[in-house]
């Protein structure tokens, strides 16, 4: 292998980004389900979602994809590198490109509009390995979780970034 990992940017293993709080709202989730190509009246009427035994407007599972980028993703330019992306968010690394590989999701329980979620990200990993075409890349495992706001946890992801 080429040496991509560098010992400064093996000390962002085990990083804790902290945690950002997001507030559910109905029209969050509407928007989210119009993106998704889902009409079902219980993620935009109050109503059908109490009478099919929802708290309020249900989100669709995917919806914490969106609170992932939502606590991350949505910084003011200050806090933007030349390349676009939010600083700090990933290790020193001699690359030029960023892909999102497998995503892993697990649902505990639902989220309705009026719920305070709480996201937490943690680097967990990173490993460098060869491409198919024999590129040397690196592969960065990240870790979420999703609380409510009684603590209860909502969702875990674990997610690879591929960096080349």
């Amino acid at each position: 292998m080429s040496g991509l990992i560098s010992d400064e940017a093996r000390t962002w293993i085990g990083r804790d980004y902290g945690s950002r709080t997001i507030s559910v709202g109905r029209n969050d989730i509407a928007r989210f389900a119009i993106a998704m190509g889902i009409d079902d009246p219980v993620h935009f009427d109050a109503g059908a979602a109490r009478d099919a035994g929802h708290r309020d407007v249900l989100a669709p599972p995917n919806f914490v994809s969106a609170l992932g980028a939502m606590s991350q993703l949505f910084v003011p330019r200050s806090q933007l590198r030349d390349d676009g992306l939010v600083g700090e968010q990933y290790p020193p690394l001699p690359v030029k490109r960023v892909l999102v590989g497998e995503i892993e999701l697990v649902f505990h329980h639902e989220i309705c509009a009026g719920d305070e979620i709480t996201v937490s990200k943690k680097l967990v990993d990173m490993r460098e390995r060869e491409g198919r075409d024999g590129t040397p890349m690196v592969m960065i495992d990240i870790e979420r979780r999703y609380t409510d706001q009684a603590g209860g946890l909502v969702a875990e992801e674990r997610y690879s970034v591929i960096v080349r």
